[in-house]
């Protein structure tokens, strides 16, 4: 898996954890961990974004 879909697959992930908690299918505790995951992915993602920007403003 290549670092730079982190980020789609975070939002998928955070889009599909609300849908399931606001039908009340998982438990907050359960959300809360994939939230936690899906927070780390979008965390690389926004780093790798500025990162990259910072190294071609150089």
């Amino acid at each position: 898996m290549k670092r730079k879909n982190f980020g789609k697959i975070g939002v998928i992930i955070a889009f599909f954890t609300t849908g399931l908690h606001y039908f009340e299918i998982i438990d907050v505790y359960v959300n809360g961990i994939i939230g936690a995951i899906a927070f780390v992915l979008l965390s690389i993602s926004f780093f790798d974004r500025i990162k990259n920007w910072l190294i071609k403003k150089k």
